[in-house]
């Protein structure tokens, strides 16, 4: 029922621009689509472009706005910002400000897959600007995608606090749109962002609050993929000892992510370098070697293996038996 009410909205509304028929349809068609299956969007937009010919200019912006979003959404990059600086110059002189929003938001995109980092971050400040939250039907949702992108940008150039700030923002935004688990996807994130900081008090309230959030909303696969940042930290605290232990057994016992010979894959190892720093802890330095030595996968990369070294050379100087030179 909401799909047929957006595409009978969205027809209504293109109608108002004037032309050709099919084109408002196919239009009205592919917004339609747009969040659930960009990729099916895109290709009935790229199949039906031949409709838009002597369309509106106004459709045909329309057109080119939504083939850009739809290719955003889609993870496919840009390549060039020639055809979307008409459509933001366009929606600047004839838009609303939600077009005008997504349309600088877009551009923004466009120079961050082409790794211009500051304009993309221009762009990204300008679709801000345009928003105008005073009214109902502002579109929440695409401004938290903004701050959330805009937060990316920020970690990369080891901005920190701007990323925290935009990281805050997007959630503020995502609650407003009532998408609740990206708002709590975004809180533990800010957690990391808080951790580089060497804040960890507040990291680890963040944290405790996201798991809480993700429990009471039923991603329980959630709330223990982000209790490993949490082990992160109890792993360098002994008087958290006890919650490690806690946080390891929970995981180990209801995460879906282990196989049939209760092995994680490669990319999620890292769990047993928490573990192996428990069994340092309790000075049980044989299964602390086994477990950090179970890190390790093949083709592993150096950077991956840091954790592994940094475990075993922690244990080295209490495994190795000095000889009493004085007897």
């Amino acid at each position: 029922m909401r799909r047929l009410l957006t595409i009978v909205m969205s027809a209504v509304l293109l109608c108002g621009c004037g032309g050709n028929p099919k084109a408002v349809e196919l239009l009205a068609r592919a917004d339609s689509l747009m969040d659930v299956r960009p990729d099916s969007a895109l290709t009935l937009l790229n199949e039906g472009i031949a409709v838009m010919d002597d369309s509106p200019e106004s459709l045909r912006m329309r057109y080119c706005l939504l083939q850009a979003k739809a290719q955003n959404k889609a993870f496919l990059p840009f390549t060039s910002d020639s055809l979307m600086l008409a459509v933001a110059d366009y929606y600047d002189r004839h838009g609303t400000p939600n077009n005008r929003m997504l349309a600088h938001y877009l551009l923004g995109c466009v120079y961050r897959d082409m790794e211009e980092a500051p304009r993309a971050i221009d762009c990204y400040l300008d679709a801000v600007a345009e928003a105008d939250t005073t009214v109902a039907g502002c579109d929440f949702a695409t401004l938290g995608c903004i701050y959330s992108q805009m937060a990316w940008l920020y970690h990369k150039q080891l901005l920190i606090a701007n990323e925290i700030s935009a990281r805050r923002e997007s959630a503020h935004c995502s609650l407003k749109a009532n998408d609740t688990l990206n708002a709590i996807y975004e809180q533990g994130i800010m957690a990391g962002s808080y951790i580089l900081l060497n804040k960890k008090d507040s990291a680890e309230l963040l944290l405790c609050e996201t798991m809480r959030q993700y429990h009471i909303q039923g991603y329980d696969q959630l709330y223990l993929t982000i209790s490993q940042t949490l082990m992160y930290l109890y792993a360098e605290q002994p008087d958290h000892l006890l919650d490690l232990k806690q946080l390891i057994d929970n995981f180990e016992a209801e995460s879906d992510l282990f196989d049939e010979h209760h092995e994680l894959p490669p990319s999620k190892r890292q769990f047993y370098y928490y573990k192996g720093k428990y069994y340092e802890t309790i000075n049980r330095l044989d299964s602390a070697e086994y477990y950090y030595r179970k890190v390790y996968r093949p083709n592993m990369s150096f950077t991956s293996q840091t954790v592994m070294y940094k475990g075993l050379l922690s244990i080295y100087p209490k495994s190795v038996v000095r000889p009493n030179w004085f007897g």
